[in-house]
């Protein structure tokens, strides 16, 4: 019927292997769909971690302005891990599994780099200040006045990682449910095909054994296919045909 072959045995098995590989593509799907997802994770995280970074830093320069000199040490730490995870963010990290960013993603991340940039030489400035003169104090107003506008570009730089995500999340469930759908139909069709087929043969054998009980001979199956059901086909015809052989030969003794 569906000419991929002969046997029903065969039709049926490659329905079976079709669910299967239904099976499979879902469980791949889902597998892809949660790296694609996890992909996204480290790149989340770290662009949260500038926020933190950006509060740590100007918590340790209004520290230094109070006469705190001991927070130069974790101000420093704080600007070269600051620079080195922004770093990684714009130009992305294979080891870390970290995507690259999209155009407009390494567009915000550009404006975080730029806001950071003039915060970070006036930290510099804070550092190195031995005194507090006028150079210092300008330098700790910049970061108190700047340093709001940094924590607001970072939390969008998250807000945008995360979008994407989710928007490529769901592109993909999109996707796969259709090709899903695609597959169950034809593996429906093709089980419906082979079932409709058997019993469809099956009930006219029955109707012809049905006829023969009340010993008519006229019955006769037509044969459509080369498969088991068919072969049962010929062979109930031919069993027809030796009978009314045999009852002619009665008849005319």
């Amino acid at each position: 019927m569906f000419g991929i072959s002969k046997s029903i045995g065969k039709k049926l098995g490659i329905s079976i292997g079709l669910l299967f590989l239904l099976n499979l593509i879902t469980v791949l799907a889902f597998f892809y769909i949660f790296n694609a997802q996890k992909a996204y994770g480290p790149a989340i995280n770290e662009s949260g971690r500038l926020r933190m970074l950006s509060q740590r830093a100007s918590k340790n320069v209004f520290s230094i302005s109070e006469g705190h000199n001991e927070a130069k040490e974790d101000l420093i730490v704080v600007s070269q891990d600051f620079d080195t995870t922004l770093g990684i963010l714009i130009s992305g990290s294979k080891d870390r599994g970290m995507v690259t960013p999209s155009d407009s993603i390494n567009q915000q991340l550009l404006k975080v780099k730029g806001l950071w940039e003039g915060i970070h030489n006036n930290i510099t400035i804070v550092v190195s200040a031995t005194d507090k003169n006028k150079k210092f104090e300008d330098s700790v107003t910049y970061v108190r006045e700047n340093n709001m506008a940094l924590l607001k570009e970072a939390n969008n730089a998250v807000t945008m990682y995360e979008k994407e995500s989710s928007t490529k999340q769901n592109s993909l469930v999109f996707l796969i449910s259709t090709v899903m759908s695609i597959l169950g139909l034809i593996v429906l069709i093709v089980v419906v095909g082979i079932i409709r087929k058997i019993t469809t043969s099956l009930s006219e054998l029955t109707k012809a054994t049905k006829t023969i009980s009340r010993f008519s001979l006229a019955s006769n199956i037509k044969v459509e296919s080369e498969d088991e059901i068919g072969e049962l086909a010929k062979n109930f015809n031919l069993m027809v045909e030796n009978m009314k052989n045999s009852m002619e030969q009665v008849q005319e003794k």
